[in-house]
């Protein structure tokens, strides 16, 4: 099968690559933005950026299924300059969706979604579900599910088809430490670096976290799925406070590391819950999250050099 990953060098995309070759019988189409990745995938590798039509063009031409996992920034993106945040975001799906429309190929477009931001601030704290209403507060949730509406709207016109996956927190490689966003992935830096844990907002908050392995599998499960358009919650189903996987990174590094509070930039709030249904998932794609969390937390303490600038 003939697959393109759009932001192939990122946290997710190294991973899809990993699975896929691990599948075997894939012809692969990689984009990149910035250097060359250091990896041993046999692929055609090309670099550019999605706003650029010439590379849109060159990158859809024969694939028979487009992975589309680039976006620029993350939930706490601040989101003033709005126009800006849709040029960087908005516009490059936009130019994917028309080379693919200009190309008529009719690929099956698998888009990795937000499971957290889309849904919005769910206040019973319920699993969130496909079919329940999708109010998003932020610009980044916003943004993901705007394309969905192109997605479907192109499915419906039988330019693609369409398998949207709302992934919730995934995690699996180090992060900056500095970074704001990754709790798992910066906290597990800093970790081994002797730092103390970040906090940002409620300890108490939940989130449903999968591995980035486990997300990989469900991308490979998807090329199968034959609908026009769908939607699948990827996640855990689990609930996890802050304070507990910070409990977990120190357990896990045998160090009592202090946590220090920090405060949010420019009055950002963040959901108190974030936590999905994936009964969908298992019942039509046979997909369900294998890795323990404590298992993965443990495999990047193992492997320090599985590292995402």
């Amino acid at each position: 099968m003939r697959i393109a990953i759009t932001g192939a060098a990122g946290l997710i995309g190294c991973a899809a690559q990993k699975a896929l070759m691990q599948a075997g019988g894939h012809e692969l189409t990689l984009l990149y933005r910035n250097t060359l990745p250091d990896t041993d995938t046999p692929a055609q590798w090309i670099k550019g950026d999605l706003t650029d039509v010439a590379v849109c063009d060159a990158l859809v031409q024969g694939q028979e299924v487009i992975m589309h996992l680039a976006h620029e920034g993350t939930p706490l993106m601040r989101g003033k300059d709005l126009v800006a945040d849709a040029v960087v975001n908005l516009l490059p799906s936009l130019q994917l969706l028309q080379a693919i429309e200009k190309n008529g190929c009719c690929p099956h477009i698998i888009y990795i979604s937000s499971g957290g931001a889309v849904y919005g601030t769910t206040f019973d704290h319920h699993p969130s579900r496909e079919d329940d209403p999708c109010t998003p507060s932020l610009i980044y949730g916003i943004q993901k599910l705007t394309i969905e509406h192109y997605l479907r709207a192109a499915a419906d016109k039988g330019i693609l088809r369409a398998t949207v996956l709302r992934v919730s927190n995934a995690y699996g490689a180090l992060l900056p430490p500095l970074r704001m966003q990754g709790l798992i992935g910066t906290s597990v830096s800093r970790a081994t670096m002797g730092l103390p844990l970040r906090l940002f907002g409620n300890p108490e908050n939940i989130r449903d976290y999968v591995h980035v392995a486990d997300v990989a599998q469900a991308l490979v499960l998807a090329l199968k799925h034959a609908h026009p358009f769908d939607i699948f919650n990827i996640g855990s189903g689990k609930k996890t406070s802050v304070i507990e996987i910070l409990g977990l990174i120190r357990k896990i590094s045998g160090s009592d590391l202090p946590i220090q509070s920090e405060e949010l930039p420019e009055n950002q709030t963040l959901p108190d819950c974030c936590l999905l249904d994936v009964s969908k998932a298992e019942q039509k794609l046979g997909w369900h999250a294998r890795l323990r969390l404590e298992e993965g937390i443990r495999a990047m303490f193992s492997n320090r050099n599985n590292y995402k600038q």
